[in-house]
């Protein structure tokens, strides 16, 4: 290919490399077109550049990548040590280097919420919302946040959507532990009805791992549900007998449920698994005093039933006198009279444990209402006195009305 040569000064041709431009008189001179060696040596002088820039940006970049991992890794180490203040000046160092990086984000809003910054750790959580509205970590959190704050409605609704949400680990495992955090807000907000339900969505779905089942029989207790706990528990203290937490589950269950002879039998049970729990004595010793004060339980005689009755009647006379006539420290001023319509029976109750009564179906039926006359008395003048005698209580709660 010819080569052609122009000045440098004014550009016009001149006829070879260094001639004199006829137009200005310089001798700066330039080549233009060129051989084919001369376009092949521009060629791979580009390929080299375009080569060298591409791996200088890419080790740029993976020393950034590099970087943003030390940085993270430092945060999650300091995390887990619970150093949450340095932590989140690590995760803020990882995402200058990678800011568009969920687990970095859901870090730093993590550590956030441990150190009690909730507004903050809520500002970065719901930014993380707008791009993964679905992502079941953030939706978790944010509930989290909003029940603190009061927010129940806003909670319950981020918690489903938690349940129902994309679980990068651990799903079922995350889905279950997050139903039961529901149930628990719900219990806290009075929402028994509620907690149940879900409570009962989960028995047919969860797993039949012991410790899964108690947790739901647990539940269902606190929700007010004994008659859906005690199967739960009964299956559970069937498949294991030595199960002291299931044994002592089945029995609060039966013993809400007002049938206090299998309670008492369970929670004995439940004290030879564990003898030195004066929790389950207590509560042992509570059955054994209901039993022997209930009436109604099958088999006895009527000698037995009467003399029941007249037991109630003195333990409910004896709450009542010290309820309207209260001693010690509680006594203020001259003993109060008994109301009008207590008067007859306080004296009926009285005449009771001065004579003999003839033993029969109507005698005891008699006594059970006089008792549970002056045990309600008790408790509309004296509110919460009925605790002073919680076998009493019992017995007269179970009492057909």
């Amino acid at each position: 290919m010819a080569e052609n040569y122009v000045c440098l000064i004014c550009y016009h041709e001149i006829p070879h490399a260094g001639a004199e431009c006829p137009h200005c008189k310089s001798r700066v001179s330039s080549t233009v077109g060129s051989t084919p060696r001369m376009l092949l040596a521009i060629f791979v002088t580009m390929i080299l550049l375009f080569v060298f820039t591409g791996l200088y940006n890419s080790a740029f970049r993976a020393e950034r990548r590099q970087r943003a991992e030390e940085h993270a890794r430092i945060a999650r180490t300091l995390s887990d040590y619970g150093y949450s203040r340095q932590a989140v000046e690590h995760y803020r160092e990882a995402l200058t280097y990678s800011r568009a990086n969920v687990e970095y984000q859901l870090g730093l809003a993590l550590a956030l919420y441990d150190m009690e910054r909730y507004k903050e750790a809520e500002n970065r959580l719901l930014d993380l919302w707008q791009d993964h509205p679905t992502l079941a970590v953030v939706n978790r959190l944010l509930a989290r946040i909003a029940a603190r704050e009061g927010r129940f409605d806003e909670a319950v609704s981020y918690y489903r959507t938690a349940i129902f949400g994309q679980w990068p680990r651990d799903p079922e495992e995350n889905r279950l532990a997050t139903r039961f955090e529901l149930v628990e807000l719900l219990l806290s907000q009075g929402e028994n009805m509620r907690a149940g339900s879900e409570l009962l969505d989960l028995m047919r779905e969860a797993p039949t791992r012991p410790d899964v089942q108690k947790t739901i029989g647990r539940l269902l207790l606190q929700a007010g549900a004994p008659d859906n706990a005690a199967p739960v528990f009964a299956e559970l203290v069937k498949n294991r007998p030595d199960d002291r937490e299931a044994v002592v589950g089945y029995a609060q269950a039966e013993f809400e449920l007002g049938n206090y002879v299998t309670a008492q039998a369970n929670f004995a049970r439940a004290l030879r698994l564990n003898p030195d729990d004066p929790d389950i004595q207590s509560r042992l010793e509570l059955c054994e005093e209901i039993n022997r004060l209930d009436p109604t339980r099958r088999g006895l005689s009527v000698n037995s039933r009467h003399r029941r009755s007249l037991a109630l009647v003195a333990r409910s006379l004896k709450l009542l006198e010290a309820c309207l006539n209260p001693s010690g420290d509680k006594l203020v001023g001259p003993r109060a009279p008994a109301p009008e319509d207590l008067r007859s029976p306080l004296a009926e109750a009285r005449e009771l444990g001065e004579r003999r009564q003839k033993p029969s179906d109507e005698t005891v039926e008699a006594n059970l209402s006089l008792a549970e006359t002056l045990w309600r008395a008790s408790e509309t003048l004296c509110p919460g006195s009925g605790e002073q005698d919680r076998a009493l209580k019992h017995v007269l709660e179970k009492l057909p009305r």
